[in-house]
């Protein structure tokens, strides 16, 4: 059996040495570390983008607070983070589907990403509309077309509100756009804040069902990393170890392991925290007070 020969940092006279299998384990999981936290920034880019659709939204609602805010510089933002929204979103998938192929014998070993997409596609018409939605804007013209503004003044003050919408139609003139999504829609204009929430809402779910996949054979890579790592040096000094001959590479594969998990546990965690964003709206609003206590 292969043996690596390892040199504990700041005590070179005491050495270990590790088999060959164990080291093909960390290897393996320095690869599906990689891959789970590739998953993670990916989702984590489709966020983004979604937050500065919103952030664009409320900046608008809030300048009419003071001003009339010029609306061909709004509409150029809104269609630029419209369509970042989406392009990002079919990175982002495009992506997963080629890890879940190339991960199918073992992390992804089961797991049936058509259904679990196809679910989220006939549950969500916002979800749908928004697919259809990447190949016109891809093909044919840029997605808002109008900017409807709520002035409301009422028992709890003075509130604005913006959205951007798309003409159905326009849409049901383009013979290349998928029209059977528009079934059973009335209205004559369709909210892209509404379906980009009911997209974020499917892709929230997409990527919990690839967490619960994955968790538990990432938690056993881990646990095995982490049971060699402490062969090789004291926990705080794991990561300082040197490996010979020098071809083997163990150190810099352990201290890439641990690194690509931390990034994938940290990321995994701050992308957990969204809500149902079909029940949430979020402004600026206070409380109306005619008299401040101090």
């Amino acid at each position: 059996m292969i043996e690596h020969i390892i040199y504990t940092s700041g005590n070179s006279d005491k050495a270990i040495s590790i088999s060959g299998s164990d080291v093909q384990k960390a290897e393996e999981a320095l690869t599906a570390f990689r891959m789970a936290a590739d998953i993670e920034e990916k989702y984590s880019i489709v966020l983004s983008n979604y937050y500065d659709f919103e952030l664009c939204l409320l900046e608008h609602s809030v300048k009419q607070t003071a001003s009339h805010p010029y609306n061909e510089n709004f509409f150029l933002k809104a269609n630029t983070r419209i369509i970042n929204l989406l392009t990002s979103t079919r990175l982002y998938l495009d992506h997963l589907s080629h890890h879940i192929s190339e991960f199918h014998n073992t992390l992804f070993s089961g797991f049936d990403f058509n259904s679990i997409r196809t679910a989220q596609y006939d549950a969500l018409f916002g979800y749908r509309f928004m697919e259809a939605l990447r190949n016109y804007v891809q093909h044919r013209e840029l997605p808002v077309h109008g900017m409807p503004s709520r002035f409301i003044n009422d028992e709890r003050g003075i509130r604005y509100t913006t959205d951007v919408t798309i003409k159905k139609a326009r849409l049901m003139k383009d013979k290349k756009f998928k029209v059977q999504v528009l079934d059973g829609v009335h209205d004559s204009e369709i909210s892209l804040a509404l379906c980009a929430r009911e997209q974020m809402e499917g892709l929230k779910n997409i990527q919990i069902a690839v967490r619960k996949q994955i968790s538990p054979d990432i938690g056993l890579l881990f646990e095995h990393l982490d049971g060699l790592a402490s062969k090789l040096t004291p926990k705080a000094d794991r990561f300082c170890v040197e490996s010979t001959p020098k071809p083997s590479g163990v150190g810099s594969v352990i201290r890439a392991t641990f690194h690509k998990y931390e990034v994938w546990k940290k990321l995994s965690s701050q992308n957990s925290c969204m809500g149902d964003l079909r029940r949430i709206s979020v402004n600026s609003e206070v409380p109306v007070r005619d008299k401040w206590s101090f």
